[in-house]
Formats: structure tokens, sequence, C-alpha cells
């Protein structure tokens, strides 16, 4: 592999891309071309005194056909108020089903039993679509159930951003953001993963970048000006302004963050000082913990996708599904091709 030709120079020009978008001259090109100047970027300089819950899903894949799959999908909220927690609430593990036969109903009676109102909108059959708009489900129900044990002052994380990938959720995230407002809770999403760019270049190394140029140290936090970034997805459920946050001095790790439109700068910064409070954890200094707390005990990994899967099996057994049925089902060729 490492002998063909065609092989190396895709590594090359992989590697040099890489390189291109993490230093060099033009990314201080775009630096110098910017609407960016030092006085935008802020410091989060107030302690936040108040509790500050978190929220976060899972989804895991347990059984995939060609036309049938069950996906697994949890959610998970904590709280932490003066370095100590308060509470942990974790939803049930629920399987539903994705198939054409199945997923629709199975997204309503979901929906159903999270909001008490059918959604607007049906689910996409497609396996790694649907379980996504399962498990957000279940996260913003659960954001709903969090906020009634919050109070004015405190401040609520969620993971991603304060905007929709399906639009039967748009009117359950535009609740949880009124909701905030009316009641006077600070709300802040933070996204593990940035797809924005500015001319190109990754939005948060750029903008990290200009803050070197500057000189400014973190914990800072920086508002992105509308019509920055070239991307301009689902712009009709987007409830918030972007900001690009670096919240502890001993780490390496830029964030994207959002908070609701509505909010003026001393909410972005009581606000975005909740997550710079809670961002000095020894494992991932830079990143709230709170959400990371969050992300651990929601997460469904390999050891509890296997044991659910050997529950379903248990069950088909004991309703009298033979093996060789089951592989006609579920089994993979490619298991097979390993063998060989």
């Amino acid at each position: 592999m490492r002998n063909n030709k065609l092989y190396r120079d895709d590594l090359d020009s992989v590697a040099g891309y890489i390189n291109g978008i993490c230093s060099g001259e033009p990314l201080k090109r775009i630096i110098d071309d910017s609407p960016i100047n030092p006085e935008d970027f802020r410091n989060p300089a107030k302690r936040f005194d108040s509790t500050v819950a978190a929220v976060d899903g899972s989804n895991a894949m347990i059984l995939e056909s060609g036309s049938f799959s069950v996906v697994a999908i949890r959610a998970v909220s904590v709280a932490f108020r003066g370095g100590e927690r308060l509470f942990t609430k974790t939803t049930p593990l629920r399987l539903p089903r994705i198939s054409k036969l199945h997923a629709s109903d199975e997204y309503r009676r979901l929906y159903m039993e999270c909001f008490g109102t059918e959604p607007e909108n049906p689910i996409d059959d497609d396996p790694s679509r649907a379980a996504s708009v399962f498990r957000d489900t279940l996260e913003y129900w659960t954001a709903k159930e969090t906020l009634e044990k919050l109070k004015p002052g405190d401040c609520l994380l969620l993971d991603g951003s304060l905007r929709t990938s399906h639009a039967s959720h748009n009117p359950i995230l535009a609740d949880i953001v009124r909701d905030c407002g009316n009641l006077g809770i600070y709300l802040v999403s933070v996204s593990k993963r940035n797809s924005l760019t500015w001319n190109g270049f990754p939005l948060d190394i750029a903008i990290n970048a200009a803050a070197s140029e500057f000189g400014i140290k973190p914990p800072w936090f920086i508002e992105i000006p509308k019509g920055i970034t070239d991307q301009k997805r689902h712009e009709q459920w987007h409830r918030g302004k972007t900001y690009i946050i670096k919240l502890h001095p001993a780490s390496g790790i830029v964030l994207k963050a959002e908070i609701p439109k509505y909010a003026d700068n001393a909410y972005a910064e009581a606000a975005l000082s909740a997550c710079a409070e809670y961002s000095g954890d020894g494992r991932i200094p830079g990143y709230p913990y709170p959400l990371m707390e969050a992300h651990r005990g929601c997460c469904i990994t390999q050891e509890i996708t296997d044991i659910i899967r050997q529950d379903v099996i248990g069950r088909i057994d004991e309703n009298g599904i033979d093996r060789t049925r089951y592989n006609q089902l579920f089994g993979d060729l490619h298991d097979e091709f390993a063998r060989y």
C-alpha cells in the first residue's frame, strides 16, 4: 500500500491541507482581511455562583438489517452548584424500531410520551438520521424536565447548537428558549465539534489564531458577526447567536457556543462565565465538566450495546425464533468475510 504512488500522493495532499488550515500565510491573510478586532474579544471575568445544569443524549445501533433496525437511546441531565453535584437524572433506555413500516409510528409514540402532542412532521426511515432524531427527542424532553428544577439566575447547558435538525423539534426548542427567558435562566449550547468555516478555514482555528495574533489571553469569548461564516444551513430553525470560546488558560480547546438571540452583552458574559467557572477540571481543562458528566452518564458504550443486543436475542429465543431466522434478518456477510 505504501509503495503505491497514488496513495503516497494522496497522503501528501491530505497532510498539506491540514498543515495549511492550521498555520501559514493563508490563515494570516484571512486574519488581516477580517472584520475581527482585538476589542471584540471579551473575558468572562465574573464568578458564577448559581446552579449549572447540563443535558446530553446518546444513541447506538443495536440490530440492523437492510430493511429493519433497532436503536438504543437515552438522555441524562446533571446539575452542579459550588462545584458540588446536586442531582443526576437518566432516562430509561428506549429501543425504537426503524423501518418503512415502523419508524413513523414509533416516533409518534415517543413524541407523544415526551410532549403530549403529535409531531407535525414525519421521520425519515434512514437508520442513522432517524436514530439522531429519536435521541434528540429524549434530549429536548430532558431539557424541559430539567428546567423545572432550576431557579432564576441558574444556567442550562445543552450539547450541540440552538438549531434543530428536524422540523418537528423546532417548536420544542422554541419553547425551551422562550421558557429560559421567561424564567430568568441562562441558556448556552456548546458544540464538541464545529463544522463552521470562514473563507474555507475552520472557524474555531481561525478565531484562535486571531486571538493569538492580537495577544488575547484565555479565557475569552467573541461573538461571530453575521455573514462571516460560509454555511447557512437551517437558518430558519436557528435560534441562537454564535460565539467562539476558549475557557481555560491551560487548555488548547476552542469551542463553539450559542446563546439565545434575545440575549444582550450582560447575558452573554454571565452565561459564558458559567461555562468558564466549570471548565477547570483536570481531565479535560477548557471543556465545561457538567456537560462532560452528562455525556459520561448517557453514553451507550460498546459494552452496553452488546448487553442490549444479547437481551434482544434472548427475548427472540424465548419467542421461538431460531438462529437461522435471526441470521436471515441481521446476519452480516462482512463478518463472514473477516473470517477468511
